[in-house]
């Protein structure tokens, strides 16, 4: 078993332009991918439940040879699962170390753009949990440095397709789509509930409210997008109610109400004090 490495701390993929048959396009994309140097930066919940084991599934195109975790106390559970990985306690650690041609960030949101930027320094491509930035100022600065270095930045806002998760209903709504019926679907609801233990570590929700946002933030973006997807637009107008029940330092209660110029609506519920992790979103007609 490859033994963490204990250092103290410190100070879009490019694509084919020719015209191919798919299939070929899919065979360069595994040739080539399949030799990408990846590094994991944040091993909390979808880390370990979500990307790990895609990645050891032999589907997935990337090598994990090096993880940043600041809490040591998850080090165990990567040498478990990921045994010839190094271990580090930051992703500057990592990187300094490390020849990467890939670097997934799986941290909270006010982390990605420094951990990005960090990244193309070092001619690293980039894979992140959605949000992709803190508001769209950052996120065109992280494009603009990006390109200057030649890497890209490729958002991961995909929720896996499974039945009981909010994407199962988003199949349905493809379905619909194709067969000319979903232009019946006006009026959805969407819930995502979760848990404290689902922030992956005891003092992840803490983590959370202190580097980027509440509850908003945290699913926000997977509601919203998938329900834009399934109503096919974007709202005209938007309302929430934000509450603090956990006595943190941002919302992690929030109730919205989305409407959309053709008469659609969508009513959410995000919260962070569900006694078990949920996400639906659903027609209530």
């Amino acid at each position: 078993m490859t033994r963490p490495v204990e250092i103290a701390s410190s100070p879009e993929l490019q694509g084919y332009e020719e015209e191919v048959p798919p299939r070929r396009v899919a065979g360069r994309l595994r040739n080539i991918m399949s030799t990408l140097r990846t590094g994991l930066v944040g091993y909390g919940f979808i880390a370990e439940r979500g990307h790990v084991p895609a990645y050891l599934s032999g589907k997935a195109p990337f090598h994990v040879t090096a993880v940043a975790e600041p809490c040591r106390a998850r080090w165990p559970l990567i040498e478990r699962l990921l045994p010839a990985a190094h271990i580090y306690p930051d992703h500057r650690a990592m990187l300094a170390r490390e020849q990467l041609e890939v670097v997934d960030i799986c941290t909270p949101p006010s982390a990605h753009a420094e951990i990005a930027l960090a990244a193309f320094e070092r001619g690293a491509h980039v894979l992140c949990k959605k949000p992709l930035a803190m508001d769209g100022r950052q996120a065109r600065h992280m494009g603009r440095c990006g390109r200057a270095r030649g890497s890209r930045a490729l958002p991961r806002a995909q929720l896996p397709l499974r039945a009981g998760d909010a994407r199962g209903p988003k199949r349905a709504g493809q379905r619909a789509h194709r067969k000319g019926a979903s232009c019946n679907r006006r009026h959805v609801t969407a819930d995502a509930r979760r848990a404290a233990w689902t922030s992956g570590t005891p003092t992840g929700a803490a983590i959370r409210s202190s580097r980027g946002g509440g509850i908003l933030m945290d699913h926000g973006p997977h509601t919203f997008y998938l329900a834009f997807d399934w109503l096919g637009g974007y709202p005209s107008e938007a309302s929430a109610e934000l509450a603090n029940h956990g006595g943190g330092v941002v919302e992690d209660d929030v109730v919205t109400t989305l409407r959309f110029a053709d008469g659609g609506l969508l009513r959410s519920h995000l919260t962070w004090n569900s006694s078990f992790r949920q996400g639906r979103l659903h027609d209530p007609r």
